[in-house]
C-alpha cells in the first residue's frame, strides 16, 4: 500500500507517495532462487585427481541442476537456479536438498557431497547466506550459496497509488533513480539485482616506488570475492584515472562486505609495490544512491572516489519520461494513470507479441556417426508452434532465428514455452537431442528475459541461448475501470512536471554545444570469431583460439580511437577514448563500435554494433549494458556515453585569428615597413576561401580490403593490386600509383591539385578504391565521401581509418593539406619542369589570407630584402642544419618486459645515417641530443629527412622499428626554425616524438666543404 505526503530517506525530493510494506502472507506467490557460487576442496572422483562437479537442488518435486565445470575442485559455478510459481505456505514445509554430483560420461554420477536446508527457516528471514558449509557423506570439501524468496511484485506497484495534491512549481524534481525508488520497497531495493559502480577519480601526493622519484600506479578495488581494477599511468605520483568499475548483483549482498582499495605501483621486472590501501563501510547505500569519498592513505596521499547504485529500475519512468518531449510526456503520463487505474484482469488481457530470438546452441550431444549432429529447434507455446534451420554437422549451432506469436499475455504466462532439440536425419526419424520447459511468470514483471547457456534436459551434455521479449501493443486510449480518476490525474501533473526536466535550450542550441564526448568501454562477453579456430592434429574438430580483442570506435564518421589489446574472450577494459566537436555531429551519426581479432597476419572483424546518441539532447551520460553485435548473436559488450560541455576546447581547436605583429628591422627601413604592418588585418572566412593554393591528399594506407583478385596464393589469401582515384571541388580527378599483392596497402603518396579552396570544399571528397586488372575491367573496391568543411578553419584535416562503403569492409587513411599561395610543379611532355602558382600578391595581402603565421614570414622576407638576399641565393647558401633531439612519449613496448631500449636513426639528404645513444627499459627516453649536417640548404632539404625510432636488441637479432617520420623540411626556405612537438608516429599505434630543426647560414670551415667545391671556390662568388 502507498500513504501520501511522505519524503524517501536518500534522495533530496518531495515524494508523491511513500510504501507501506505489507505484511507476508502464507498464501502469497512468488519464486524460490537459489544463488550457487562456489564448492572449496571438493573430493576427486575421478583417476586424473579432480572431479567435474555439478550441482542438483530439490525442493519437493522440482528438481533443478547447475553447469558442469570440468576438472576442478575448486569449481566456480556462480549460476542462479529459480523455482517459480511457489506457494509461500508450500516452501516453508519443504527442505531443499543439495547434492553435489560428478559427471561421468559412461557411467553414473558419483556423489561427492550433500547439504540439506529447513525452508522454514524463510519465516524469520526471507534471505538465507551460507559460507563454506562442510558436505555430509564425504570426508571433504565445503559449499557456498545463497536463498532468496521473491515475492511475486503485484503487476505494477503503481496499482495501489493513492492520491495527494499535484505537485506545485516549487517542488523539488525527482532524478531518475529517486523516482524509481518510489516504485520499489526497501526489501525489493535491498534483494533487487543491479551493478555497483565505483568510479576511481583521482589520487594525489603519492609515494614515490621507483628510482626517477615517480611511481606507476594503478588501483584494485575488491568487493567480496570480486576484483577489479584501474588501469596504469605511467611516471605520476598524481594520477587521474576518472575510470567506472562495476560490480554486479544483489545490494544486500554487495554491501554486506566493506569496500577494499588498494594503490599499486606496476613494476615489471619485479613484484608491484603496494603503495596504500583503505577499507570503507557501504552500509549507506541502504538508504541513498551515491557515496563520496576524499580518503588518506595509511601510508602516503589520498585518493578521491564515489560508489554508486544503479537498480534494475533505474533507467525506468523517468528516465523514459526525460527521453521524450511535451506531448509524448503528456501521453505516457495518461497511459500510466490508464495503467493504475486498470485492474489486474485488464493487464493480463492486453494483446501484444511474444518474440522468442533463439541464438546458438554449446556442445550438443553427437548423434550421427562423424561425431557432430544436423540440430533443428522447436518451440511451442499457448498453441504456437515453430521450427527452426538445420544447422548441418555441428555441435555449436548458430541460428539467429526468431519466432513471433501475437495474443493476451495471459494466454502466454498460463502456458510455459516448450524448447525441443533434434538431429536431423534422412532415413530414419529425428534423433531428440534435449528439451528445456521455460516459465514466462517473469514477463509479468519485466518484459526481456535472457537465457545463456540454459542447459539442456534429457540428454547427456548441451545447452541453448535465447532471449525472449514481450512487446504489448501501444494504444492511445488504454483500459479504464471506476477507480478514483485522482490517481490518473496526479500522474498526468507528474508527468508535466517531469516535462521541466527537459532543458530550456532548444534541440539547436543543444546542439550547437562544443564539447568532449567520453566513451567508457566495460566489457565484453563471448567475443569470438571464427577466424581464431583451427584444427587439431588427431582430428577434425576445432580448437578455439583464444581472441586478442580491441574495439575501434568511429564517432561523427570520421573521428576514430582504438582501445587497448585484451587476450580474453571476456575481455575488461575499462577504459575511456575521448572525442572533441560539436555534440550535433555526434548526435546525427551512430557511434559505431568495431571489435577486432588482432593477428599477425591479418585482423579479423569480430562484429560490429551502432549505438544512437540521440538521447544526448536530453541526458548527459548514457549506459549501454548489454549491446549485441549482428555477426555474432553471442557476443556483447557494455560500455557508457558521457558528453561534457567545454566551449573553452573550441576555442583551443579553432584555427587561431592572425593578430598584428611588428617587424624587426634595421632603423633605417623599419619606418618604411612600420605602416604596412600594422594596418595587417585577420582573413576573413570569404578571402581564405577566393585565395589559390595547393590541395594536398596524402595518401596513408588502407586495411582489410575485399579481395579483388581471384589468383590465391599459398599462405596468403586472395589478394588485390590496389589503388586509389580521387575526386575533389570541380578539379581533375587524381590517381595514386598501384600497391601490388596486398589487402593492406601502405602508399605514404602525396597527390597535390591546383585551384582556390572555395572550390575544393564546395563538394564532398569522394575516394574510391579499385584493383589493378591486366586483362579485364578493374575492380571497385569501396567507395567513401567525406566534407572539407574543417579546412575553413584549419590546414590539415586527418582522416583515420574511414570505412569503405559498397563492400563488406575495409578502411582507408588518408591525410588532407591546404596550402595557400604555394606552387604545383608538373612536367610538360618533354619532362620540362613547369609551375602553376597563385596571382603575384603583396605581402600585406598574403598576410590577409594565410593569418598570423605569415607575418613572421613577412619579416623574414622583408629582412632578405633589405640584406639582398633571393630565395635562390637562400637555397644556395652554406651553413649547417641541426637536429635537436628531444624526447618522446608512450612509446610501443618491444621487448618481453613491456618496454623497449629506443635509439633514433636520423638521415638528412646524402649524409651519413646519425644514431643517437639508446635508453634502457622504458616507453618515455629524454635523449636531448644535437646533430648537425653541414652543406648548402638547397642540397640538404631537397628530400624530406627521414627519422626512425628503433628498440636496441642484442647482437643475435636483428633492432625492431617502433616508429618513423619522413619530415618536410621545405618549410626552411623562408624560416630558419622548424618545431615539431608531440608528433606522432607513423606505421605504430601509439608513441610521439619532439626535436626541433634549425638553419645558420654562414662561413662553413674548409674541412667540411667537399673536395669539388674547394677546388671551383673562386667560382662561387
Amino acid at each position: 500500500n502507498l500513504s501520501p505526503g511522505a519524503r524517501p530517506q536518500g534522495h533530496k525530493l518531495e515524494s508523491l507517495f511513500q510504501f507501506v510494506e505489507p505484511e507476508s502472507s502464507l498464501d502469497e506467490h512468488g519464486s524460490l532462487e537459489i544463488f550457487v557460487e562456489e564448492g572449496h576442496n571438493l573430493v576427486a572422483a575421478d583417476k586424473n585427481g579432480l572431479s567435474d562437479p555439478y550441482v542438483h537442488i530439490k525442493v519437493g518435486t522440482k528438481k533443478k541442476h547447475s553447469k558442469v565445470i570440468s576438472k576442478t575442485l575448486n569449481p566456480r559455478w556462480m549460476e542462479q537456479l529459480i523455482f517459480d510459481g511457489m506457494r509461500f505456505g508450500d516452501v516453508l514445509a519443504h527442505t531443499l536438498m543439495l547434492k553435489v554430483l560428478d559427471k561421468d560420461s559412461f557411467a553414473k554420477d558419483d556423489n561427492i557431497g550433500e547439504f540439506s536446508v529447513p525452508l522454514a527457516r524463510l519465516k524469520e528471514s526471507q534471505s538465507l547466506d551460507f559460507r563454506k558449509q562442510k558436505l555430509s557423506g564425504v570426508p571433504k570439501g565445503s559449499i557456498s550459496f545463497k536463498i532468496l524468496w521473491r515475492r511475486k511484485q503485484p503487476n505494477q506497484v503503481a496499482r495501489s497509488f493513492t492520491a495527494t495534491a499535484p505537485p506545485s512549481a516549487a517542488t523539488p524534481l525527482p532524478s531518475s533513480a529517486a523516482a524509481a525508488a518510489v516504485f520499489a520497497t526497501p526489501t525489493d531495493r535491498m534483494m533487487g539485482r543491479g551493478h555497483l559502480i565505483v568510479h576511481i577519480e583521482l589520487a594525489t601526493n603519492l609515494r614515490a616506488a621507483d628510482r626517477k622519484g615517480y611511481s606507476d600506479p594503478y588501483t584494485i578495488v575488491k568487493i567480496g570475492s570480486h576484483k577489479e581494477k584501474t588501469r596504469v599511468i605511467h611516471q605520476t605520483l598524481n594520477p587521474n584515472w576518472g575510470e567506472d568499475l562495476y560490480f554486479e548483483g544483489m545490494l544486500a549482498d554487495l554491501i554486506r562486505y566493506p569496500l577494499q582499495l588498494k594503490v599499486v605501483d606496476q613494476d615489471t621486472v619485479a613484484f608491484d609495490d603496494a603503495l596504500g590501501e583503505l577499507s570503507v563501510s557501504l552500509d549507506h547505500l541502504r538508504d541513498t544512491d551515491q557515496i563520496t569519498f576524499d580518503e588518506r592513505l595509511a601510508s602516503q596521499g589520498s585518493i578521491n572516489f564515489s560508489v554508486r547504485w544503479r537498480g534494475p529500475g533505474e533507467v525506468g519512468l523517468v528516465s523514459n519520461f526525460v527521453h521524450e518531449a511535451g506531448n509524448v510526456i503528456s501521453g505516457i503520463g495518461k497511459a500510466i494513470g490508464n495503467a493504475v487505474a486498470g485492474s489486474d484482469t485488464e493487464f493480463m488481457a492486453r494483446i501484444g507479441t511474444l518474440e522468442v530470438h533463439l541464438l546458438s546452441g554449446h556442445d550438443l550431444m553427437a548423434s550421427d556417426s562423424n561425431g557432430l549432429s544436423d540440430p533443428y529447434v522447436t518451440l511451442n507455446v499457448a498453441g504456437s508452434k515453430w521450427k527452426s534451420k538445420t544447422r548441418n554437422k555441428t555441435l555449436n549451432p548458430i541460428w539467429d532465428e526468431k519466432m513471433v506469436a501475437r495474443g493476451p499475455l495471459g494466454d502466454f504466462i498460463a502456458h510455459s514455452l516448450r524448447i525441443q532439440v533434434y538431429d536431423k536425419d534422412l532415413l530414419a526419424r529425428d534423433d531428440k537431442l534435449g528439451d528445456l520447459d521455460v516459465s514466462l511468470q517473469r514477463l509479468k514483471d519485466e518484459h526481456l528475459l535472457r537465457f545463456e547457456k540454459q542447459r539442456l534436459l534429457n540428454t547427456r551434455n548441451g545447452s541453448l541461448s535465447f532471449d525472449i521479449r514481450w512487446i504489448p501493443d501501444h494504444t492511445d486510449s488504454g483500459p479504464t475501470t471506476s477507480a478514483e480518476p485522482v490517481s490518473s490525474s496526479v500522474l498526468e501533473s507528474a508527468a508535466a512536471h517531469l516535462a521541466n526536466l527537459v532543458d530550456s535550450k532548444s534541440n539547436e542550441q543543444r546542439m550547437s554545444e562544443y564539447g568532449e564526448l567520453a566513451v567508457i568501454l566495460h566489457r565484453g562477453r563471448s567475443l569470438n570469431t571464427q577466424g581464431r579456430r583451427h584444427k587439431g592434429w588427431a582430428s577434425s574438430s576445432l580448437i578455439e583460439v583464444t581472441p586478442d580483442v580491441l574495439i575501434e570506435v568511429v564517432a561523427a564518421v570520421s573521428l576514430k580511437e582504438k582501445s587497448s589489446v585484451r587476450k580474453s574472450f571476456d575481455p575488461v577494459w575499462n577504459e575511456t577514448l575521448t572525442f572533441h566537436g560539436s555534440l550535433g555531429d555526434f548526435v546525427k551519426n551512430p557511434l559505431i563500435l568495431h571489435v577486432i581479432d588482432k593477428n599477425l597476419i591479418r585482423d579479423t572483424s569480430i562484429g560490429t554494433a551502432q549505438i544512437s546518441l540521440s538521447s544526448l539532447l536530453g541526458l548527459d551520460k548514457l549506459d549501454f549494458d548489454d549491446v549485441r553485435l549482428p555477426e555474432s548473436p553471442m557476443s556483447s559488450l557494455s560500455c557508457s556515453v558521457r558528453w561534457t560541455s567545454r566551449p573553452d576546447l573550441k576555442e583551443k581547436h579553432k584555427r587561431p585569428k592572425p593578430s598584428t605583429a611588428a617587424v624587426i628591422a634595421p632603423a633605417s627601413t623599419q619606418s618604411v615597413f612600420s605602416g604596412i604592418l600594422s594596418s595587417v588585418a585577420g582573413p576573413s572566412e570569404a578571402s581564405r576561401l577566393a585565395g589559390q593554393g595547393v590541395l594536398e591528399i596524402h595518401m596513408h594506407s588502407a586495411s582489410d580490403l575485399v579481395s579483388g583478385d581471384s589468383r590465391s596464393r599459398a599462405g596468403s589469401g586472395s589478394l588485390s593490386d590496389a589503388y586509389a582515384v580521387i575526386k575533389v571541388g570541380g578539379a581533375k580527378a587524381l590517381k595514386s600509383s598501384v600497391f601490388p599483392d596486398s589487402l593492406n596497402p601502405s602508399w605514404d603518396e602525396k597527390l597535390q591539385t591546383f585551384g582556390s579552396l572555395g572550390d575544393f570544399i564546395s563538394l564532398p571528397l569522394r575516394l574510391q578504391l579499385f584493383d589493378k586488372d591486366k586483362f579485364s575491367k578493374d575492380d571497385a573496391l569501396g567507395q567513401l565521401e567525406v566534407p572539407l568543411d574543417q579546412l575553413k578553419e584549419q590546414d590539415e584535416v586527418e582522416f583515420k581509418r574511414i570505412s569503405l562503403r559498397d563492400v563488406a569492409h575495409g578502411s582507408v587513411t588518408f591525410t588532407v593539406r591546404w596550402q595557400a599561395g604555394a606552387t604545383l610543379e608538373k612536367r610538360d611532355a618533354h619532362g620540362k619542369v613547369t609551375s602553376v602558382q597563385a596571382p603575384s600578391i603583396t605581402p600585406v595581402e598574403r598576410a590577409a589570407i594565410e593569418g598570423p603565421g605569415i607575418v613572421e614570414s613577412v619579416a623574414e622576407t622583408i629582412g632578405r630584402a633589405i640584406s639582398g638576399e633571393s630565395e635562390e641565393e637562400r637555397l644556395m647558401s652554406r651553413g649547417k642544419l641541426e637536429v635537436h633531439l628531444i624526447k618522446a612519449a608512450n612509446l610501443m613496448p618491444a621487448d618481453e618486459n613491456g618496454f623497449s631500449d629506443p635509439y633514433v636513426a636520423i638521415k638528412i639528404g646524402k649524409s651519413k645515417t646519425w644514431k643517437s645513444k639508446h635508453i634502457k627499459k622504458t616507453l618515455f627516453p629524454n635523449w636531448d641530443e644535437h646533430h648537425t649536417v653541414p652543406g648548402r640548404l638547397g642540397e640538404l632539404i631537397a628530400t624530406p629527412m627521414l627519422l626512425k625510432v628503433m628498440d636496441k636488441d642484442n647482437v643475435l637479432t636483428k633492432d625492431d622499428a617502433i616508429g618513423e617520420l619522413k619530415v618536410d623540411l621545405s618549410g626552411l626556405k623562408s624560416q630558419d626554425r622548424l618545431e615539431f612537438i608531440e608528433k606522432k608516429l607513423d606505421k605504430v599505434q601509439t608513441g610521439t616524438i619532439d626535436f626541433i630543426i634549425t638553419w645558420t647560414s654562414g662561413a662553413v670551415s674548409s674541412g667540411t666543404i667537399p673536395k669539388q667545391e674547394r677546388a671551383f671556390g673562386s667560382l662561387r662568388v
